[in-house]
């Protein structure tokens, strides 16, 4: 991402600049992290549910990962936004993560449609781009991954083999 794009305060970390510049959090965010590590505590990984065929592989959909997050962000006074920018050549995706007391933390990702058999870009090309991102994006805000499969911790909670005897 091109450096004109983030402005560093010199008494205090990036913020929002009204002359366009993404800011990365607002100055303090402790109440924000308090929020963030009760509703971490909520959040669980989701299991991929739809299948994409053209790559052979699973995924867990936008859907399923907002239809998770918002409710347990709600009860703690948190809430996300994501908003495709196009600014100075670059298209961007942001990801707001705010709180309630108005802090604030964000992530830029760039998005990278592909083109087509003609070398066009399409408007498709961008939804497609920006859905991918937004997945992402908000599993990486969340810190919650995709899983093959779910077993509500049960592997996790079964006590480790017995080492090896020595030879």
């Amino acid at each position: 991402m091109t450096q004109h794009l983030l402005r560093s305060l010199p008494d205090g970390p990036a913020e929002l600049q009204p002359e366009g510049g993404i800011g990365i959090q607002s100055a303090s965010i402790g109440a924000l992290c308090e929020a963030k590590a009760a509703a971490d505590q909520e959040l669980r990984n989701v299991t991929k549910s739809k299948s994409n065929d053209f790559f052979h592989s699973t995924y867990a959909d936008l859907d399923t990962l907002t239809r998770l997050v918002r409710p347990i962000y709600a009860r703690h006074g948190l809430t996300f936004t994501q908003s495709p920018w196009f600014i100075n050549g670059d298209d961007l995706l942001l990801t707001t993560l705010a709180h309630s007391s108005g802090q604030w933390i964000r992530s830029v990702m760039r998005l990278a449609p592909v083109a087509d058999k003609s070398g066009n870009i399409t408007p498709q090309a961008h939804g497609s781009a920006l859905t991918y991102s937004r997945r992402y994006a908000l599993s990486g805000m969340a810190n919650i991954t995709q899983t093959d499969d779910d077993d509500d911790g049960n592997a996790a909670s079964q006590p480790s083999a017995a080492p090896p005897p020595a030879a």
